[in-house]
């Protein structure tokens, strides 16, 4: 996303995301929903896609990009690819990295690398310690 700098938020639940998207209308900038740590595995793709689809349709004017943490497992890193999702996260050895990574471009996606202020916050803190942060700041907690 180019423009001011999104609001950066870790989600979980349908109730996070619309709290982050009240906080991204609020602080007028987009918002970047970040699945939690290896949540394709946990939750599954369709869940994510499902939580993203219904957070889109009610965002209005409002970016939003998806992210999806794969963990350590580039064959569902792939299969988010090739599902819609564009944007992944994949902590994996180089070569793995870089052929997902291809396929990732072909697709119109991209792969991140692991986040690394996760470990600074816990995960699934959820949406009120960090969108009263960034409330209180005017900034993105994350970003």
């Amino acid at each position: 996303m180019s423009g001011p700098r999104p609001v950066r938020i870790e989600v979980a639940t349908p109730e996070q995301a619309f709290a982050a998207l009240t906080t991204a209308r609020a602080l007028e900038r987009p918002l970047c929903l970040e699945s939690p740590a290896a949540a394709a595995g946990w939750y599954g793709i369709g869940w994510w896609q499902a939580l993203v689809e219904e957070i889109t349709a009610e965002a209005g004017n409002v970016p939003v990009e998806a992210v999806l943490d794969c963990g350590s497992a580039p064959g569902l890193a792939l299969a988010a690819l090739r599902a819609g999702c564009r944007v992944v996260r994949l902590d994996a050895g180089p070569a793995a990295l870089a052929a997902v990574t291809a396929i990732a471009a072909a697709l119109g996606g991209s792969v991140l690398p692991p986040w690394p202020e996760r470990d600074q916050f816990a995960a699934g803190a959820g949406v009120a310690g960090v969108a009263g942060a960034a409330g209180a700041a005017g900034v993105s907690a994350f970003g």
